[in-house]
This record gives C-alpha cells, structure tokens and sequence, in this order.
C-alpha cells in the first residue's frame, strides 16, 4: 500500500513539475476510436468496438483547464444481429500541464446492447445507459492520442450491472 501510494505521489509531483501549457483557446477536435466493451456475469457480451466523435475544448480564462461537451458513436465488430450500436452525449472537465491532457466525464450513451442471463438467453435490449469515463492522453500541436477507461451501467432483463470499456482514442484538431 505504501509503495503505491509512493507511487502516485511522486507521478503528481512530476506532472506539477511540468512547464505549463501555452494560452489555451477554445478547439473542435475530431476523434477515432477502438477498444473492448466487456458487459455480463457468466456469459459476457461486447466486444471490440469502432467508433467516432467530435469534442469541443473550453478553456477558463485561457488557463490550462476547463470544460468539455462533445458526442460520440461506437459499435461492436460482431455480427449483424448482436451489433452493439451506441450514439452518446458527454460533458466533463479537462486539465492539460505540458504534453499531458487529462479529462473526466459523464455521458448517457442512448442504443441497443446485446446481453445474456447466466443460463444462455441471449437478447438485444434498446434503452439509456450511463457512462462515467476517464481519459490520459499525449498531445502535440494539433493530435492527441491516449487511453480511455469508462464504466457503463447496464439494466436490461437479461443482465444488470456495470460493464467495462477500454479504448485508444486519437483526435485532431
């Protein structure tokens, strides 16, 4: 425990150690995105999803944080039928010290998710489901690329619960 916590208090220390980011203005950025969507218990549905969005950047007084809105669509590589498909709004905040940018948000992905019960029935189920995210990425003059972590919060007949998301997402501005 108190090598973790070593850990991440000397990774704080070094991005505050960081030259801060030059006057921030207001960007649209554009976004690629892949990764893995695990949902269920005894018999997991998801996938490897694609998917594209668009984000708008705000900064506070030109400061190196702010807000963010943007939205969002993915979908699983699988089978016509048991296709994930998603179309989501988000907002969040944003912080960004040197290279680094780092953002936390809240989305409700609107879509059919395809889920099982734990003996084998199988359905596809159209509803809102909540998402919370966090996202690390590298950022040059105009791309980013980094790694996004959500956890999705699914209730259907079959399978209630939270599902998990990793993804590399890179964007353009």
């Amino acid at each position: 425990m108190s090598r973790a916590f070593c850990v991440l208090v000397c990774a704080l220390a070094s991005l505050a150690a960081l030259p801060a980011a030059a006057q921030e203005r207001p960007t649209l950025s554009a976004e690629a995105r892949a990764g893995l969507l695990v949902m269920g218990g005894a018999r997991p549905t998801g996938g490897v999803t694609l998917g594209a969005g668009a984000r708008y950047l705000h900064p506070f007084d030109g400061g190196p944080w702010g807000l963010y809105a943007g939205a969002g669509a993915l979908a699983t590589v699988d089978s016509w039928y048991w296709m994930a498909v998603l179309v989501a709004p988000e907002a969040g905040a944003w912080w960004a010290r040197g290279p680094w940018h780092v953002s936390a948000g809240l989305g409700l992905p609107a879509g059919q998710l395809p889920t099982c019960t734990d003996w084998g029935l199988c359905i596809r189920s159209w509803g809102l489901y909540p998402e919370a995210s966090a996202r690390v990425a590298v950022r040059g003059e105009s791309v980013r690329i980094g790694l996004e972590a959500s956890a999705i919060l699914v209730r259907t007949l079959p399978w209630s619960g939270l599902g998990g998301q990793v993804r590399i997402v890179g964007s353009y501005r």
